[in-house]
């Protein structure tokens, strides 16, 4: 009796242990990264009221991208983060060309053109092809809370409506990242 006692509490026991170091999964706004300054390579946003985080494999390509560099004398930056599964693509992206960035900065995103940045999602599988920009009508922003050149960090925030061909709009809010962007 004794024993079968013994191996109750124990069973017990782990069950509470086991119970309590489950974290719930975070969801909302509650579930964006922490936003750091320290080049973590993080980046998430909601769109249309939903976290989106990257997630998959890379063997499609990085789900996570994050570059800056001069190219034919103009400084081009990206940012830009995927979430793949069940056959289907999300996509984030957010683009300079020809801004030199310093910590501080507010960009307008509109368009991708000379001296502009803007903002892109992308939404396809099952043979379609979903592709929301930003434009001259329809905007968004850039925040620029740090950049590092030396350590090669950079981070913000940013949030954006963008429209597809036919003038459906997706809402990308509260986003941040905090890239790396050696490579």
């Amino acid at each position: 009796m004794k024993i079968q006692i013994k191996s109750i509490v124990v069973c017990t026991c782990c069950l509470l242990l086991i119970t309590a170091s489950c974290k719930k999964a975070k969801t909302g706004i509650d579930g964006l990264p922490a936003a750091t300054q320290e080049g973590k390579n993080t980046i998430g946003c909601m769109v249309n009221g939903v976290l989106f985080k990257p997630k998959g494999s890379a063997t499609g390509g990085p789900i996570v991208q994050s570059y800056y560099q001069l190219d034919n004398g103009n400084y081009l930056f990206l940012v830009a983060a995927r979430r793949r599964g069940n056959n289907r693509t999300l996509g984030v992206q957010i683009e300079t060309l020809g801004i030199e960035l310093q910590t501080g900065m507010t960009i307008p995103l509109v368009e991708r053109s000379m001296g502009k940045a803007r903002g892109w999602y992308i939404d396809y599988g099952g043979g379609e092809f979903k592709d929301y920009q930003t434009n001259p009508q329809i905007k968004g922003e850039l925040k620029i809370t740090r950049f590092d050149l030396t350590n090669q960090i950079v981070s913000g925030t940013f949030w954006f409506d963008a429209v597809d061909d036919k003038g459906l709009k997706v809402e990308v809010r509260e986003g941040r990242f905090d890239m790396n962007f050696a490579r």
